[in-house]
C-alpha cells in the first residue's frame, strides 16, 4: 500500500491479520477502527503525515512492533502504556513533547498490598529509536525500569549528559550521536553488554 491519504474501509474487516503496513503514505488520520484489529502483532506507520494517534490503538493488546517514524506526532495517547507484550517501539522524527508516563503504570493490587503499585508498563521492551523526537528528558530519570532493553537510539537530541541510569542496562547498542553531551557517568565500565557505543559530539571534554 503506497500513496493512499487514507485507510481503505475493508481493511477493518480482516480482524486476524497480524502484520499491517502503511508506510509511506500520506496519511494524515489513522481511523479508530484500527482498534479492531485485535490480532496485530506489528504496525507499521512509518512516514505519514499523522498529528495524532487514536485512543483506540491501546486496544492492540497482541502488539509487539511500533513504528511511527517520521510523522507530525505531537502528542502519544496514554492507552500506548497497555502494550505490555511490545518488543520494538519507534518514535523519531515526530514533533512530540511529552512521554507523558508511557514508562509506567499501575498494576492490580495483590493481596497483601492495599494499592495498585507502579510497575513498568513495557517489561519485553528491546528497541527504543526516539531519535530527533524531544523525548529524551522525559524518559531519562526512569529508563532503568526498561530492565530488557538491548538497543536505545536517541541521536540528535540535544541531551547534556548520558545518565547514571543507563548503567544499570544490558545495553548492546547505545547511539548519542549529534548531542551536546559533556559528560558521562562515573559508571560506564557497568555497561558490560554493551557491544556498540556511538557517540560524536561537538566540543566534548572528559
Amino acid at each position: 500500500m503506497r500513496g493512499m491519504s487514507e485507510v481503505p474501509e475493508p481493511l477493518w474487516v480482516l480482524t486476524e491479520v497480524e502484520k499491517l503496513n502503511l508506510s509511506l503514505n500520506y496519511l494524515t488520520i489513522l481511523p479508530p477502527a484500527v482498534g479492531v484489529l485485535e490480532s496485530l502483532v506489528i504496525l507499521n506507520l512509518w512516514e505519514n503525515q499523522l498529528a495524532s494517534l487514536p485512543v483506540e490503538i491501546g486496544l492492540l493488546k497482541n502488539l509487539r512492533v511500533l513504528f511511527t517514524y517520521k510523522n507530525l506526532l505531537t502528542e502519544i495517547p496514554e492507552e500506548l502504556s497497555a502494550f505490555r507484550k511490545l518488543e520494538v517501539l519507534s518514535l523519531a522524527n515526530n514533533l512530540i513533547t511529552g512521554f507523558m508516563d508511557l514508562l509506567h503504570g499501575y498494576g492490580q493490587p495483590k493481596e497483601d498490598e492495599p494499592e495498585p503499585q507502579l510497575h513498568c508498563s513495557h517489561p519485553c521492551l528491546v528497541f527504543m529509536h526516539l531519535s530527533h523526537s524531544n523525548l529524551w528528558e522525559s524518559i531519562a530519570d526512569r529508563i532503568e525500569h526498561l530492565e530488557n532493553l538491548k538497543i536505545l537510539i536517541v541521536e540528535s537530541n540535544c541531551i547534556p549528559s548520558i545518565p547514571k541510569t543507563l548503567c544499570f542496562l544490558t545495553l548492546e547498542l547505545h547511539n548519542v550521536d549529534c548531542n551536546d553531551i559533556q559528560q558521562v557517568p562515573m559508571e560506564p565500565y557497568q555497561l558490560r553488554g554493551l557491544k556498540k557505543l556511538a557517540f560524536w559530539t561537538k566540543g566534548f571534554t572528559s
